[in-house]
């Protein structure tokens, strides 16, 4: 199912994913250019689909409230993204904190991607029926 929505901006995912303590996952974000400007939404300019590779490992696993593993890419090695869920009855308030990012820049960036796919769960779960 994550690779239905796991991914931010323009474009879809392949995913692998050992979901388990000290299980690994791999998810390869293959973007678009955005419409009218030839490029990713964080402005890359390309003609045809790009490969944004992300690996971590899952360093805590809290059914259904919490979620720990670590976030590699071309861009940052070994930060920390946290997922805590809280049930609010017919809704779920979902917490990212990602850590360990050096610079605004970084920070900007992944602001933007994880809100793209926090946006495409959103849709993924309206058009599936699913729940949290």
């Amino acid at each position: 199912m994550m690779n239905k929505w796991f991914f931010g901006g323009v474009g879809r995912a392949v995913v692998t994913s050992d979901f388990r303590v000290g299980g690994e996952f791999r998810n390869d974000m293959r973007m678009k250019p955005t419409a009218g400007t030839g490029g990713c939404s964080d402005g890359t300019k390309m003609e045809e689909e790009i490969s944004r590779v992300h690996t971590g490992e899952f360093l805590e696993i809290v059914p259904p409230e919490k979620l720990v593993f670590t976030w590699n890419s071309s861009i940052v090695t070994n930060s920390r993204v946290t997922v805590e869920l809280k049930d609010l009855g017919e809704s779920t308030e979902i917490w990212i904190t990602h850590d360990q990012l050096e610079t605004e820049d970084l920070r900007s960036k992944h602001n933007g991607g994880w809100t793209a796919c926090l946006e495409n769960l959103g849709m993924f779960l309206e058009n599936t029926g699913a729940s949290l």
